[in-house]
């Protein structure tokens, strides 16, 4: 509150405070893993108080919103956020919004970051590692999924004791692969091999065991 005289009488000047504004550092985003990153936005809001919104979304329509209460204790505040449960390999948009108590919104600037790709898994190998079987065509198996890419038999490699097999079956709904061998195998040590490569080019291999015994 400023004063001025004019003709004997005090008269109040109501000096209005600046805008809130938004800006962001660079980079806006850090600690990105596959799942989860740390946004960070910087409120000037000039001592005035309300609430911060950070939106979050693959899209600009967000979708997903966090909120934080804002005293009218400072002028200038870095609000981070730590995203978690968020999907590999996707692009997300964020902001950050600042509502004061009149009920006036300033809006930041889209932000964008990629999450990290994972390689694909290869799990429940079967037969089991180190087992023994007496069956001389056992069913080979294993679950190879990704986590961002629904994959196809031609992204996945088998080998048996070295050689390549191709005539593999691979169910894309359950990520699950089967292979019969078409003649007995021999009595004694098997390796099977399995090799996965996404389209973005991450590459999974596993190697395993079992013994066909009499």
């Amino acid at each position: 509150m400023s004063h001025a005289q004019a003709d004997g009488v005090d008269q109040g000047v109501w000096v209005a405070p600046n805008p809130p504004t938004i800006a962001y550092p660079s980079p806006s985003t850090t600690k990105i893993t596959a799942t989860g990153a740390t946004t960070t936005g910087h409120l000037f809001y000039h001592f005035q108080a309300g609430t911060a919104f950070l939106d979050l979304g693959t899209t600009t329509s967000y979708g997903r919103t966090e909120s934080l209460n804002i005293p009218d204790t400072n002028d200038t505040l870095a609000i981070h956020n730590d995203w978690t449960s968020l999907k590999p390999g996707t692009t997300y948009h964020w902001r950050l919004r600042f509502k004061d108590g009149e009920g006036r919104t300033f809006t930041g600037a889209d932000q964008t970051f990629t999450t990290k790709n994972t390689p694909p898994t290869i799990s429940a190998m079967r037969p089991v590692d180190g087992s023994t079987t007496t069956d001389r065509t056992p069913l080979v198996s294993a679950t190879v999924r990704d986590a961002t890419t629904d994959l196809a038999k031609t992204h996945i490699q088998l080998y048996v004791d070295g050689k390549a097999v191709t005539t593999f079956a691979y169910d894309r709904t359950t990520d699950r692969l089967a292979y019969t061998p078409g003649a007995q195998l021999s009595f004694g040590k098997h390796t099977v091999k399995i090799g996965a490569k996404d389209p973005q080019g991450l590459h999974a291999t596993k190697t395993w065991s079992f013994s066909v015994v009499r």
